[in-house]
């Protein structure tokens, strides 16, 4: 997942603003994914959709950190 969100920042089809602003979506698919993909239990659930939660925001974080930063000095 953070390899994902990695690259489709780098190669510019969505910026960091929008990856923040998409992160309500992603918690809500991770846990109909948790829902779909495991027995029907909620722990179970959890189990699932917290980690892909987590590993979205850490694509998020890294995303973050290596984008290059725009030259501000001469426009």
């Amino acid at each position: 997942m953070p390899i994902v969100v990695v690259l489709i920042a780098r190669f510019g089809w969505v910026t960091i603003a929008q990856l923040k602003e998409a992160r309500s979506y992603v918690i809500v698919g991770a846990f109909v994914l948790g829902a779909i993909f495991t027995p029907p239990d909620i722990i179970s659930q959890f189990m699932l959709a917290v980690p892909l939660w987590l590993l979205y925001e850490a694509g998020i974080l890294v995303a973050q950190l290596t984008m290059p930063k725009e030259n501000k000095i001469g426009g």
